[in-house]
This record gives C-alpha cells, structure tokens and sequence, in this order.
C-alpha cells in the first residue's frame, strides 16, 4: 500500500514516480484495492522502493532528486 496522491493517473495506465540512485524514474503500476488514503500497488514496484509523493507535477523523468524527508514503513 502506497500514499494514493503517490499514484498518477494517464490515459492508458497508471505511473509511480520511482527513486533510485539519485534520479527519478517513472514505472506503470497496477493498483488493486484502495481506501481514503492508501492504495494497493499489485504488479509494478518491488518491496523496498522509495517513491515521490511530492513534487510529482514538477519532476521529469530522468531528472535529478533530492530527498527531504524519508518515511520507512
């Protein structure tokens, strides 16, 4: 289960902004169920990841990312 402000929307699939090694990297994802504020990520990321739940309308693929604050589960 992942923030579902972390998930956006396009027209075909759905896509996560994904950190690894400095840099932002877009997955498709495959959501299942969801609550108020949660959603299930089914297939598309693998346990461990960090993901962006901010920033999202300005970060580009590829782009480099500086982190703030991380939230471990």
């Amino acid at each position: 289960m992942i923030p579902s402000q972390a998930v956006i929307p396009k027209a075909r699939n759905k896509q996560v902004i994904v950190y690894r090694s400095g840099m932002a990297n877009f997955e498709n994802v495959t959501t299942g169920i969801r609550d108020t504020s949660m959603v299930e990520i089914t297939s598309g990321l693998k346990a461990g990841d960090t993901i962006l739940i901010s920033g999202l309308l300005t970060t580009k693929p590829g782009s480099t990312v500086i982190l703030s604050k991380v939230n471990k589960p």
